[in-house]
Order: C-alpha cells, then sequence, then structure tokens
C-alpha cells in the first residue's frame, strides 16, 4: 500500500470533516481514491474496510428479496459471536443493553450508555449494527443528534419508537403504554431522516398502539414521515392480529418488522411464509440470545457454587483456544511480530 497516498486521503477527510453535524463527510470516495480491500502485515490480513460499505450492505440486506434475521446483542462479545454463527446483521437491543448494566428496561440507561455498548459492537463486528433509539433520548432535537452520534460511530440504522417518557417495556404486565401524540412522534421520524448524512442510514419507526385502528393511523404517519420500515410492537395478538398486519403493508407501502418473544403469539403463527405474504422484511431475534446468555452464567455460577468438583463445572465446548480466537489474538500477534519483534 502507498502509505503517502494514505495519509494524503485521511487529511482530506480530516479536512472535509463537518464537525457541526459529527459524521465522515463521503467515506466511500476516500475509500474508492484508495482502492484499499484489504490491509496486509507479515503476511496477516486485516479486517476489511468493510465499515465504510456497511450501512449499504444494510440496505441491499433490506430490499433484497429475503427475509432478515437479526439477533439481539448488547456488547461487542455478543455482536462477534452473532457474526460468527452467520447472522448477515445485528440488533443493539435497549433492553439487552440495559439488563448488560443490571438495569431494568425504563429509560434509566442514556444516550452515552447506548454509544458506549454501539462503539465496542461496530469496532469489532463486520455485520451491520442496527441501534435500539427508544424514544430518541427526548425531543426531535435530541433525535437529530442522536442519529449523528451513531452514524459517527458506524451505526447503519435506527429505531424510533412512540411512548412517552418515562416509557416501560412493553412485555410488562399492567395498563398498556401511554403515547406520545402522532404529530410528535413523526416529527421525530421527520428529524431522524434529516439528521442522517446518507439515505443508506435506516430510519425505523416502531409503535406500541393499542388497538389496530390506532396502529393504522400512526403507520401512516410515519411512512409519510420518511420510515424506511414500520414495526408495529403488537406483544398481544388483539392489538394487532395477523390480517391487520398484510393490511399496513398494503396501505404504507414499506417494509415491516417483528419481535416474536419466547413463548409469544408471533413464534408459533409468524412463520417464514407468513412473514413474506404480510410484508416483513426484517425480524429481530432480541430476547432469545439474552435469555440465553443470563440462563447459562447463572447457571454457572450456582454450579461454582455448589459443585464438589471443579471438572462438574461446565458443560460446554468451549475452550482457551476458542476465545483466543473469538477476541482476534492472532491480529495482535501478527502487529507485534511486525512492530515489536523482541515480544
Amino acid at each position: 500500500m502507498d502509505l503517502t497516498r494514505v495519509n494524503e486521503a485521511v487529511g482530506d477527510a480530516v479536512a472535509a470533516f463537518d464537525w457541526g453535524r459529527a459524521v465522515v463527510a463521503q467515506p466511500r470516495e476516500v475509500a474508492a481514491s484508495l482502492g484499499v480491500e484489504e490491509i496486509h502485515v507479515e503476511g496477516h490480513t486485516s479486517r476489511k474496510n468493510g465499515r465504510i460499505m456497511m450501512s449499504m450492505k444494510l440496505r441491499d440486506l433490506i430490499e433484497g428479496k429475503s427475509i432478515v434475521q437479526a439477533p439481539g446483542v448488547w456488547d461487542g462479545m455478543s455482536a462477534k459471536l452473532a457474526q460468527e454463527a452467520g447472522f448477515p446483521t445485528v440488533f443493539a437491543s435497549g433492553l439487552a443493553i440495559a439488563a448488560s448494566m443490571g438495569l431494568p428496561d425504563a429509560d434509566i440507561y442514556t444516550k452515552t450508555d447506548a454509544i458506549y455498548a454501539l462503539t465496542q459492537m461496530c469496532a469489532v463486528a463486520d455485520v451491520p449494527v442496527l441501534a435500539d433509539g427508544d424514544t430518541g433520548f427526548g425531543t426531535a432535537v435530541n433525535v437529530i443528534f442522536m442519529v449523528r452520534d451513531f452514524e459517527r460511530i458506524g451505526v447503519q440504522g435506527v429505531v424510533i419508537e412512540d411512548q412517552e417518557s418515562p416509557r416501560r417495556c412493553p412485555l410488562l404486565p399492567g395498563k398498556p403504554m401511554t403515547l406520545v401524540s402522532v404529530e410528535e412522534a413523526a416529527n421525530k421520524i421527520r428529524a431522524a431522516v434529516a439528521a442522517r448524512s446518507s439515505r443508506d442510514f435506516v430510519v425505523i419507526a416502531r409503535s406500541d398502539a393499542a388497538t389496530p385502528e390506532d396502529m393504522h393511523h400512526r403507520s401512516e404517519a410515519y411512512a409519510e414521515a420518511g420510515a424506511d420500515m414500520f414495526f408495529p410492537n403488537a406483544v398481544n395478538r388483539a392489538a394487532f392480529p395477523t390480517e391487520d398486519w398484510a393490511k399496513c403493508h398494503e396501505r404504507i407501502g414499506i417494509p415491516l418488522v417483528n419481535s416474536p418473544v419466547p413463548g409469544g403469539w408471533q413464534e408459533s403463527e409468524f412463520t417464514q411464509d407468513v412473514m413474506h405474504d404480510i410484508g416483513i422484511k426484517l425480524q429481530w431475534l432480541s430476547m432469545y440470545p439474552l435469555y440465553g446468555w443470563l440462563g447459562g452464567l447463572r447457571a454457572v455460577y450456582q454450579s461454582l457454587k455448589s459443585a464438589a468438583s471443579l471438572s462438574e463445572v461446565l458443560n460446554v465446548d468451549f475452550t482457551y483456544d476458542d476465545l483466543m480466537e473469538l477476541v482476534s489474538y492472532d491480529e495482535v500477534a501478527a502487529i507485534q511480530k511486525e512492530f515489536i519483534p523482541a515480544v
């Protein structure tokens, strides 16, 4: 690689940096000018500069023919494991990020917390990261800054919901969610669309409407505001039966998103054929990895406390070599060999 050209391109990128908007200008042009696909260090090939083109990859995914599945992740390692399993994209669930901090999904964790977790994911995963923006962390003004921040660190899409703050997880029992007005929610979607530096950044509108009538009304308003996809978060079937999903897709003309939960009604009803017929193009699998992680970790801790022998604790096929592979230690070893040969 011609390092002079690299330095010149980096200098041009810095000069083109819009510090007011805090997003990198025209990253694809920088990549194209370099013609960079791989970087070699003493026979080692680093990860490709895939994040530069990542949001285009996400856009291609959701505009393709297949239904895209995105498992829930909450940090860098969970994102790497999902990628290793073969998923083409991941969903940074707000509930999962909050849970990883030992907090409930109740408007307690902040945008700063989200950015910290998302930065880890984007740094180590070579698949697109979708972010849970909750209510946008405030008004439409906050939404604009959220989108700028998320886009700058490499996030390729965001979900914005229409609950009032303080929001609460729809899976909790009790009265229906309290929603902001249709106008206020639609303005947040408009703000997100206006804030993105590239159309490749995907804006997904979510509604927790309690009735089919309200869900249809809100879906039309959010689509008109510029949402790329719509997520009817119908935890209960009565809130939005299967037939209404099809009507919704026909009315608004943009793809739908669903998010089944373990034991929920969509888990059994929404087969691949059904999802295709009713217009679903993206399926989040948020709760399954979270339950698996927490249940597995709880079992290990309990076994550590009670097992007669440590050899009885682990019942998984995982070794230290597996860990080193997951954390890409070979990359560190190659860099050390090149630049710190005495180590």
